[in-house]
């Protein structure tokens, strides 16, 4: 299920990769980060995500860190890391906190293999 084009209308680019993507790392990088206004408004956070990998990974998840409307820090798997080759994609949808951090981040470290990472972050 996709969003339609009026509801989409609202959301706003917040960050992306660059066009020649993000090289996974033997590190845990976060890509980037966004600060969720503390107005008390209800937001709604989308990620998009592309992951090529040209050599079979050992490690390289990638997760999508908010903390939900109780508070509880979460840590949406966008991408489990550990794959053969091949071309993966997700989304996630979700409510952060107002006040909170939602981040684009790297938790395992790519210790074999290569591949390459395409994200954008949207908000609404």
């Amino acid at each position: 299920m996709g969003f339609s084009g009026a509801s989409q209308a609202g959301f706003q680019k917040l960050y992306s990769t660059p066009v020649a993507g993000f090289p996974l790392q033997n590190a845990t990088p976060t890509l980037f980060s966004w600060q969720v206004p503390n107005d008390e408004s209800l937001r709604v956070v989308v990620s998009y995500t592309n992951k090529i990998v040209s050599s079979a990974e050992t490690g390289g998840t990638i997760v999508l860190q908010f903390n939900d409307m109780n508070g509880t820090l979460r840590n949406a798997i966008i991408d489990p890391g550990g794959r053969g080759t091949g071309f993966f994609q997700d989304s996630e949808v979700v409510y952060p906190q107002p006040g909170s951090v939602v981040s684009l981040k790297q938790t395992s470290a790519l210790t074999l293999g290569a591949s390459s990472l395409w994200a954008e972050l949207r908000a609404g």
